[in-house]
């Protein structure tokens, strides 16, 4: 999806790099439109969403013609995990797509910041919540780097790479399922979590089993597609997200891995309890 703008800034997206890292958020907020009723916020600092919306880059086109072809996506709820700004919130909930019932999820607290502006740019048709997704309530340790992409739960023994660590509340799926009356089969759970995903699919065993409809990242720097493996494993039937938006199935993480050349990348893939797989395609597509 392009932004509606195709503004182009020549040595600024460097610039905002370095004035993040000498006073780092401090920047005003930006607004920008990629539909009519898709705006999100952004702090002017924020190198990652200036590169799509000024530049006019595609964000995970993948994913865009993926829910283009999904004609029975309006009768789904979604749990936006790791929401970054809120963009595939505004996004599915708005006209084009029809999303009724969201819930964006991010842990970053300055991020939340810029997801709260987003919902209530988009007349606060989805929920915000300021938590960590993880594969049990409590409290969590969550590192906040520069880039979006070290943000991260600090992990059991893991040392964080920055001294900017903060405490944040961690909740489950199915604690959001329930606390904001979500269907359970019907549900698309969207991650991109860093490194957390297996957590949240286990903090999802109500709705893993109902038949909720997971997409998470397993990303090219990663040549085993270890976490592929890992869902397999758990019980879980995988597919591949192809650049036109159809699904391969993959059986086994050296499928997973023959997709992903480039380490630069993160690439997308759906994967949903094995019982459910069967009607897989009646449900997205039927």
């Amino acid at each position: 999806m392009r932004s509606s703008t195709a503004l182009r800034l020549r040595g600024g997206l460097t610039l905002s790099r370095w004035l993040q890292r000498v006073v780092g958020d401090y920047g005003a907020s930006i607004a920008a439109e990629a539909d009519p009723d898709v705006r999100v916020s952004f702090g002017g600092f924020d190198r990652y969403w200036m590169r799509v919306f000024f530049r006019g880059d595609f964000y995970e086109p993948e994913l865009y013609r993926l829910f283009k072809r999904w004609k029975r996506l309006p009768s789904f709820d979604l749990i936006d995990g790791g929401a970054n700004i809120g963009f595939w919130s505004a996004v599915l909930t708005s006209a084009q797509f029809g999303v009724k019932h969201a819930v964006a999820v991010e842990a970053s607290p300055t991020t939340y910041q810029d997801l709260t502006r987003t919902a209530l740019l988009c007349g606060g048709r989805f929920a915000t919540e300021h938590r960590a997704l993880s594969a049990r309530t409590g409290l969590v340790e969550f590192e906040q780097g520069v880039a979006h992409a070290s943000r991260h739960i600090v992990g059991i023994g893991e040392t964080a790479s920055s001294g900017n660590v903060v405490t944040i509340e961690a909740t489950t799926i199915d604690e959001l399922v329930a606390k904001h009356r979500l269907q359970n089969r019907d549900l698309l759970v969207k991650l991109d979590v860093e490194g957390a995903e297996l957590d949240c699919v286990t903090g999802a065993a109500n709705a893993f089993e109902a038949g909720a409809i997971f997409i998470y990242e397993d990303h090219g720097k990663e040549p085993r597609s270890v976490l592929t493996q890992q869902l397999l494993d758990r019980g879980a039937a995988c597919w591949f997200i192809t650049d036109e938006g159809t699904l391969e199935r993959v059986d086994a993480a050296a499928e997973a891995s023959r997709f992903k050349v480039d380490v630069r990348r993160g690439y997308n893939f759906l994967c949903v309890g094995r019982a459910h797989a069967g009607d897989l395609e009646q449900r997205l597509f039927g």
